[in-house]
C-alpha cells in the first residue's frame, strides 16, 4: 500500500466526519470551495478534463467557455461525492420523497419477462443515489464491486453501498454472480462508459471512437435479460433529483460480436444525448478516449 493511498483514505475520512456534523447546505458549499481549489491550484486532471471537453464541444465552445464548463464539472463532482456519503443515513421514504422516477414502468415490464434485467448507466449526476432509489422503490439491485485502485477506499465504498441496501458481486466471481442475479429475476447494474482498453468494443462517442465495456451487451445476449438505461439529473439547488429510464432494444442480427457492437453503440448514443443537455454533470476527469482502435 502506497503512502499516497493512506493519505487519500484519511482525507476521505475527514470529509466523512464533516458531512456527519455539518448541514447539507454547508457541506455543499465547502465542496464547491474545495473543487475550485483543486481546479486552480494543484490542477489535478484539469488538462484531461479540458482535453475531453474540447473533443466533445470544441467546435461549438470557445476556450473560455470550455474552462468555465470544466470548473462546473469539478464542482458538481465534489458535491455529488458529498451527497453520496449521506445516502446510507437516508430512509427509503426520504429517498422516494427526494427522487422522482420517470419511466419506472420500463423496469416493471423488463422484470415481467422473468429473466432479470441489466441496468446500464454512466457516470452522470449522482449515479450512487440512482441505484439506491431503484432499491427504495422495491427492486433488488446488484453492483459488480472492485473498481477502485485504492483498496482502503474501495472497501469503504463497498460498505457504503451495502449499508444502502445494495447487493455486491466480487469482480473475480462476476460471471457466477451475474447468472445468479438474473436467474433470481433481479437487477444487475453496470456503469458502462469508461475506457475499457483493448478488451472493449470501440463505438462512436461525441464523434470519436471510444473503447467501451462489453459486459452489459454480452450479459444481455447470453442470459436473455433485457436492458434498461437510466440517468439522474439533480435540480439547480441539488435538493431534488429526477431519474429517467428508457429500454434499450435495438434490432439484432444473431451474430454475437455484431450484436454486442449494436447494443453498446445504442446505449452510448443515449448517453451522449443527455450529456449534451447538461455536460457539467458528467465525469469528464476520466481519460475516456485513452485507447485507440
Amino acid at each position: 500500500m502506497k503512502i499516497r493511498q493512506y493519505f487519500e483514505y484519511w482525507i476521505l475520512q475527514i470529509i466523512v466526519f464533516s458531512v456527519k456534523v455539518l448541514p447539507l447546505s454547508v457541506s455543499l458549499g465547502l465542496a464547491r470551495i474545495l473543487a475550485d481549489f483543486v481546479f486552480f491550484v494543484p490542477k489535478i486532471r484539469v488538462k484531461v478534463t479540458q482535453d475531453n471537453l474540447k473533443i466533445a464541444f470544441g467546435n461549438n465552445k470557445s476556450e473560455k467557455e470550455l474552462k468555465a464548463l470544466a470548473r462546473k464539472v469539478y464542482r458538481n463532482f465534489l458535491m455529488m461525492a458529498i451527497e453520496s456519503l449521506r445516502i446510507p443515513r437516508l430512509s427509503d421514504a426520504e429517498i422516494k420523497k427526494n427522487v422522482t422516477m420517470v419511466g419506472l414502468e420500463h423496469i416493471e415490464n423488463a422484470l415481467k419477462k422473468g429473466k432479470g434485467m441489466i441496468f446500464v448507466a454512466c457516470h452522470y449526476g449522482n449515479w450512487e443515489l440512482m441505484g439506491t432509489a431503484i432499491k427504495a422503490n422495491g427492486y433488488p439491485i446488484t453492483y459488480i464491486d472492485g473498481e477502485q485502485k485504492n483498496k482502503l477506499v474501495e472497501d469503504f465504498m463497498s460498505k457504503l453501498r451495502l449499508d444502502s441496501g445494495i447487493k455486491l458481486i466480487e469482480r473475480k466471481n462476476a460471471l457466477r454472480g451475474v447468472i445468479k442475479t438474473v436467474r433470481s429475476n433481479e437487477i444487475l447494474a453496470l456503469l458502462s462508459d469508461q475506457n475499457a482498453g483493448p478488451d472493449g468494443v470501440f463505438v462512436d462517442f461525441f464523434g470519436k471512437l471510444a473503447s467501451t465495456p462489453q459486459g452489459a451487451a454480452a450479459f444481455s445476449i447470453r442470459t436473455g435479460a433485457p436492458i434498461v438505461l437510466g440517468y439522474n439529473v439533480p435540480d439547480e439547488g441539488r435538493m431534488h433529483n429526477t431519474v429517467h429510464f428508457t429500454p434499450i432494444a435495438p434490432k439484432l442480427t444473431g451474430d454475437e460480436k455484431k450484436d454486442i457492437f449494436i447494443i453498446t453503440q445504442e446505449f452510448t448514443k443515449k448517453f451522449e444525448e443527455f450529456i449534451k443537455e447538461k455536460p457539467e454533470h458528467y465525469f469528464w476527469l476520466h481519460r475516456r478516449w485513452k485507447a485507440s482502435p
